[in-house]
């Protein structure tokens, strides 16, 4: 389905252009495709954990049931002990902080790309919390120091 819209474009000669119309998408097939993407149409479950986990960048795991639910979701007949053999005994899963500091399980191939790309923003704002926090508590009134010695 094609859009009655074009698209002009103008050159620095002013020669104008028209670009054939966009396609049009709609929000059922908006749906389908992001259902067949992030393996929520049965046709289209992934095979394994670390499979679902590789192709959305993450599995949203900050509720401690997501860990859970979200794999679930996505692999047929999965149970909770393949799900916590592949984070805590194989670790080909990690369970971390990533985008919009939130925590999501990453396949551990991927965790160093999703650690370099969103800890630079975190990283300082979770430290100076930190920090705040230890004052706050009275642990201390240097919390720099402290946190080196520790």
């Amino acid at each position: 389905m094609r859009s009655s819209r074009a698209r002009w474009t103008c050159s620095a000669e002013a020669v104008v252009r028209v670009s054939p119309a966009r396609p049009t998408i709609t929000t059922a097939q908006r749906r389908a495709r992001l259902a067949v993407r992030h393996h929520l149409a049965p046709a289209h479950a992934a095979s394994t954990i670390e499979q679902a986990a590789h192709d959305q960048v993450g599995l949203h795991a900050t509720d401690p049931t997501t860990v859970y639910l979200s794999p679930w979701a996505r692999i047929p007949g999965l149970d909770r002990a393949t799900v916590e053999r592949a984070l805590y005994d194989d670790r080909t899963l990690v369970r971390m902080i990533g985008m919009r500091r939130t925590l999501f399980i990453e396949p551990s191939d991927l965790a160093p790309v999703v650690h370099a790309a969103c800890a630079p923003s975190i990283v300082p704002r979770e430290r100076r919390r930190l920090e705040g926090w230890l004052v706050e508590a009275g642990v201390t009134d240097a919390p720099r120091p402290w946190l080196a010695g520790v």
